[in-house]
C-alpha cells in the first residue's frame, strides 16, 4: 500500500495494525519512505529506507524494546524472590535502567538537531517508567528545546516540548524508578582516572554531583571536530547549572592533540593517555566509534 500527504516540516507518523503499534516514522518534506517487514514481529524486524528521521526512530524503539524485555523479566522474578534475592534484583534493575538512560542520552547528544531527540526524551521502559524524570534531566530537555527552536520555530512538537518544560520547571516529575537508581548510582557508571592536558589527575567520581557528558574523540576525524560546536553550545548554556564535559582524546600524537584543542576552542576537561584505541578509558566504556558520548 502507499500513502501520500503534504507536510511543510518533519512530522511523526504511527503505523498500526488494529491496536498494535508497528512503527513510528519521522518523515521530512520530500522524502519517499520505504518500509519492509513481516508479521508477526513487524516492530522488531522491519527496515526503513529514504528517511533519516525514521531510521533514528527505529533505532530508539529497538534499543528500548530490548531493555523493556529485560526489565519485564526481572519484575516477574522480583515478585517470587526471597528478601535476599530482591535486593540483588533491585540493583540489577537499576543497572539496566541506568545503562539504557546513558544510551538514550548519548543518542540525544549525537542527534540533537533532529526531532527524534524529542521522542527520546519521552521514552518509557516497560510502558510505564519514564527514562528522563529526575531533576538532573532538565538540562537535556532545555538543550533539545533550545536547539530545535532555532531549526523548527513553528513546529507543533517543539511548542509542545516548550510547554512541557515550563511545567517540569514548576514541578519536576520523579519516576518510580528513583529508589532503584539511587541504589545503583555508584555502580551505574564505571569510574575512570585520567590525566588532563595540564598533567592533573581527573576522575569521574571526583565530579560527583554534576551532570557529566563523557565524550571520546580523535583530532583527525571530521565528525569529531564538527561535534565540538554542539558541545560548546551545551557547555556555555548549562555549565553554570552543573554541567561538566569530560573529553577523552584518543590521539597518540600529543602535539597534534594539543593543537586541535586550541584551534577548535574546545570546552570542558581535556584528557588523553596517548594509547589510542588501546586506551583503558575507551576499553572500559567500550566506545565503538568516534565521536561517542555517554
Amino acid at each position: 500500500w502507499k500513502v501520500k500527504f503534504n507536510n511543510s516540516e518533519p512530522c511523526f507518523l504511527r503505523l498500526r495494525s488494529d491496536s498494535d503499534l508497528l512503527a513510528t516514522l519521522l518523515v521530512a518534506p520530500g522524502e519517499k519512505v520505504e518500509i519492509q517487514g513481516s508479521m508477526p514481529g513487524f516492530a522488531l524486524n522491519y527496515t526503513v529506507k529514504g528517511s533519516e528521521g525514521s531510521a533514528l526512530c527505529r533505532e530508539l524503539n529497538l534499543q528500548l524494546s530490548g531493555t523493556s524485555r529485560k526489565l519485564d523479566s526481572l519484575f516477574v522474578q522480583l515478585d517470587k524472590a526471597s528478601p535476599e534475592q530482591r535486593t540483588a534484583q533491585k540493583l540489577e534493575l537499576g543497572k539496566i535502567f541506568i545503562k539504557q538512560k546513558q544510551k538514550s542520552t548519548a543518542f540525544i547528544i549525537r542527534n540533537i538537531r533532529s526531532l527524534a531527540t524529542a521522542m527520546a526524551l519521552y521514552q518509557k521502559v516497560s510502558n510505564q517508567i519514564p527514562l528522563f524524570g529526575s531533576d538532573q534531566d532538565l538540562f537535556l530537555f532545555q538543550a533539545v528545546r533550545d536547539t530545535l527552536t532555532k531549526i523548527y520555530p513553528n513546529s507543533s512538537y517543539v511548542k509542545a516540548l516548550s510547554a512541557d518544560i515550563r511545567n517540569i520547571e514548576k514541578s519536576l516529575n520523579v519516576s518510580q524508578m528513583a529508589a532503584m537508581m539511587n541504589q545503583a548510582q555508584q555502580i551505574g557508571a564505571p569510574d575512570l582516572k585520567v590525566t588532563d592536558r595540564f598533567g592533573e589527575k581527573v576522575s569521574l567520581s571526583g565530579l560527583k554531583g554534576k551532570v557529566v557528558i563523557l565524550n571520546f574523540w580523535v583530532s583527525d576525524n571530521v565528525d569529531c571536530r564538527l561535534f565540538q560546536k554542539e558541545l560548546r553550545d551545551l557547555y556555555e548554556r548549562y555549565h553554570t547549572r552543573g554541567l561538566e564535559i569530560l573529553q577523552i582524546g584518543l590521539d597518540t600524537d600529543q602535539a597534534q592533540w594539543i593543537q586541535s584543542i586550541q584551534s577548535l576552542d574546545m570546552v570542558g576537561i581535556q584528557a588523553n593517555d596517548f594509547q589510542g584505541a588501546r586506551s583503558p578509558a575507551a576499553l572500559l566504556y567500550n566506545a565503538p566509534k568516534v565521536p561517542y558520548s555517554f
